[in-house]
């Protein structure tokens, strides 16, 4: 048993699946409400835009490039013009740089309830009056984007539940860097996924939060690989690697698994090809170990899997166990499912452990693998809430709703509360047939017309 408010090191020093989801909600209040005290009190931007999440101000006086941010993805009680007929304040045109694409138009006959005028009390931008069609009462949006938010500060966070958190739209990091240590602590900063031209996120690390997630990482892949290091096989090209002092988010993933492998391969060339002659020899020198193969979701597909049914080749790695995550949108787009992901790559290298896994640089370590049934998991280092579009709600088992994750990991950035362009149903909760605790999901994928970041950063080959 746990107690109400642990520490970080005590929570890493648990089983990743051990907390059965009524406790993890209790302890994830007390850590996070925290959390969100300790950000406000050492980030200024984090604490003017959750004022103007809350309602207690606004965003105006944080600079004109900061208000015009938080207008793009949430709305603002300052801000309605003639491109947003519908007060909707998340738009597709040509002003909406995220690309998030929810949007009613100028009768919001869809009902979405995203507005800002003066009867927003919230100043979130969330409509409650009769003409909202989805029937949400006054005030409830109000209540559900602030929660106890005047309870922000360190003095009283003991106030939150997990779901009145206040959360950062993902996009934001894109348009600031956002953190809570001074700059002689900054150990290393990573940059999200995105394809070219895209605008990435920042993420700034100190040594702690940096230590803390890998020790997330470590905990939570162990617990499907078991504690061995393995013979490492990467599907991709040591070209990724180029600056260790900034990351990309694929260069994370890569360094990131390293830590379970004792020696290394990289199946691809600066070109992105397929070295057979590499790969055989390494496969041919643990031949009969237990071997951990990871990569990109896309890159593999279209450099391992193609490359090999191209050639009429074939690869024995009936001993490996594949992890992969990142870049289904372009898979989706070929009509590749997750299953038959499993069957095509099973085809060319007789691997039968297939773990796919989700996972984003704005939290990294805090990855939710796939378990032997097909359903994604929320370790205990970080949470899964669903939202209704609506307004921001938290949605029911079964309800597809727009994904919000949470951790108490980061300390150097305020990460631990982020509402994803990405749209989900969470299964259940403890009672998975795997045996894992806590909640499991799936992701349905992205929210139309939001911004594409692929798995590969620039990479579109």
């Amino acid at each position: 048993m746990i107690g109400e408010d642990p520490a970080i090191e005590e929570l890493l020093a648990l089983k990743p699946y051990s907390l059965a989801s009524a406790d993890k909600k209790r302890v994830y209040g007390h850590m996070l409400s925290a959390l969100t005290g300790y950000h406000r009190a050492h980030c200024s931007l984090y604490r003017k835009l959750t004022d103007g999440l809350c309602g207690r101000g606004t965003v105006a006086g944080a600079g004109t490039g900061t208000a015009a941010a938080f207008d793009r993805y949430y709305g603002s009680a300052a801000h309605t013009d003639a491109g947003d007929e519908a007060g909707v304040g998340i738009r597709t045109d040509a002003e909406d740089e995220a690309g998030i694409g929810i949007r009613a138009d100028a009768g919001d006959e869809a009902g979405f309830g995203f507005r800002a005028d003066a009867g927003d009390e919230a100043g979130f931008g969330f409509r409650a009056d009769a003409e909202d069609k989805f029937g949400i009462d006054k005030g409830t949006a109000a209540e559900n984007a602030a929660g106890a938010c005047e309870n922000c500060d360190e003095a009283s966070p003991e106030h939150f539940s997990e779901e009145d958190i206040p959360m950062l739209h993902v996009g934001l990091f894109k348009d600031f860097e956002l953190k809570s240590v001074p700059d002689e602590e900054v150990f290393k900063s990573m940059t999200s996924s995105g394809t070219t031209g895209q605008r990435v996120s920042n993420i700034v690390l100190d040594r702690k939060t940096a230590a803390d997630q890998q020790k997330a990482l470590v905990s939570i892949v162990s617990d499907f690989i078991g504690d061995e290091r393995l013979p490492f096989l990467i599907i991709d090209s040591c070209d990724v690697l180029k600056n260790r002092n900034r990351f990309s988010a694929r260069g994370a993933g890569i360094m990131g698994f390293s830590i379970f492998g004792s020696r290394t391969c990289y199946a691809l060339d600066e070109d992105m090809s397929l070295n057979f002659d590499r790969v055989s020899e390494f496969l041919e020198k643990y031949k009969g170990r237990k071997i951990l193969v990871f990569g990109f979701t896309y890159i593999i597909w279209k450099h391992f899997y193609k490359a090999l049914l191209e050639s009429g080749r074939r690869l024995d790695i009936s001993n490996g166990i594949l992890i992969h995550g990142g870049g289904w949108k372009k898979l989706k787009d070929e009509a590749v499912s997750s299953a038959e992901f499993r069957r095509c790559i099973r085809s060319v290298s007789s691997m039968e452990k297939i773990y796919n896994y989700y996972g984003m640089a704005e939290q990294t370590g805090c990855i939710y693998m796939e378990c032997e049934e097909g359903h994604l998991h929320a370790s205990i280092f970080s949470d899964i809430i669903t939202r209704r579009a609506g307004d921001f709600s938290p949605c029911g088992i079964g309800e597809k709703g727009i994904i919000e994750v949470l951790s108490p990991i980061p300390h150097s950035y305020p990460g631990h509360a982020i509402l994803t362009e990405d749209e989900g149903v969470i299964r259940g909760e403890d009672n998975c047939p795997c045996g894992r605790k806590g909640k499991y999901f799936d992701i349905i994928g992205r929210i139309e017309k939001a911004e594409v970041r692929g798995c590969s950063d620039t990479y579109e080959g």
